[in-house]
């Protein structure tokens, strides 16, 4: 039950004003009355004879004392107001959701729903154990012959027999036909190109065979000449040693490249200078040109 607070206190603030209104009549003739006194003597010399007059008319003016018969309607109004049954105020807002509460007990259990769809078929389990043998059936009808099988693997040879009795001669064969003509000297020539390649040439008629090789010794080239291809075996002056070609190369001898010493093998290395000889007597001097 609420009770409209604000207006219960206006009323009551009100009938408490209608009930001390003849009090505050009496202090306002008091209030007047000391007035007109203060207005008539004014100065300090009768201040004695104004005191005196303030006290006798207090004799007259009766005490403030609020009468039960002023205070018995603001109490049946009090009393009233508590016993009158109260008006819902307007709704207020919302509050916050409150905590959940406890569960329920359990409810009972609902009629069987109706059937649901089938479902979706299940993998196939693993294979179960292999049952024990049955017992023997019956012997069938005797099938047809079968085709023949193919050969088998020959066997190993066997022992050698014994010889047999010569035969007799056989008759004379026929005589064959006449065989190719042969090569003779005249067919033949061999052809050496000046350094290590020979080439054996064979001819019959048209047809002609050759055969090709070269005979891998050592062949003085002379001094090294930049840009010139070497053979394996060919050997060459440069920087005073003489070098023999490894592989076929156009490299220069003993260069700082790996290819370069692979390639060429130092045979003779270059010794070092003689000493200076002496000039015989009536010898033509000698004219040094380095």
């Amino acid at each position: 039950m609420s009770v409209d607070v604000d207006a219960m206190a206006a009323e009551v603030v009100l009938l408490i004003k209608s009930a001390l209104s003849p009090v505050l009549a009496v202090q306002a003739a008091q209030q007047a009355t000391i007035a007109r006194l203060e207005a008539r003597w004014g100065d300090i010399g009768a201040l004695r004879e104004r005191m005196a007059l303030v006290e006798k008319s207090a004799e007259v003016i009766p005490d403030p004392v609020l009468p039960e018969t002023l205070l018995a309607p603001v109490l049946d109004r009090i009393e009233a107001l508590e016993a009158r049954p109260s008006e819902p105020g307007p709704v207020g807002p919302q509050g916050s959701p409150g905590a959940p509460g406890a569960d329920g007990q359990k409810g009972a259990d609902g009629a069987p729903g109706a059937p649901g769809l089938n479902g979706t078929d299940g993998k196939n389990g693993a294979d179960g154990l292999n049952g024990k043998d049955g017992a023997n059936g019956l012997d069938g009808a005797s099938g047809r012959d079968g085709r023949d099988g193919l050969p088998g693997v020959p066997g190993a040879p066997g022992e050698k027999g014994l010889d047999g009795i010569n035969g007799k001669d056989g008759a004379d064969g026929l005589h064959g036909k006449d065989g190719t003509n042969g090569l003779g000297f005249d067919d033949f020539e061999e052809v050496f190109d000046g350094e290590r390649t020979y080439t054996r040439r064979y001819r019959q008629g048209d047809r002609v065979k050759e055969f090709v090789f070269t005979v891998p010794y050592v062949l003085d080239q002379g001094v090294y000449q930049s840009g010139k291809r070497y053979a394996k075996g060919d050997g060459v002056t440069w920087g005073g040693s003489f070098w023999i070609a490894q592989a076929e190369t156009i490299a220069a001898p003993g260069g700082p490249s790996p290819e370069s010493r692979g390639q060429w093998r130092l045979a003779v290395k270059v010794g070092r200078d003689g000493r200076d000889g002496k000039d015989a007597p009536g010898a033509v001097p000698v004219v040094r040109t380095r």
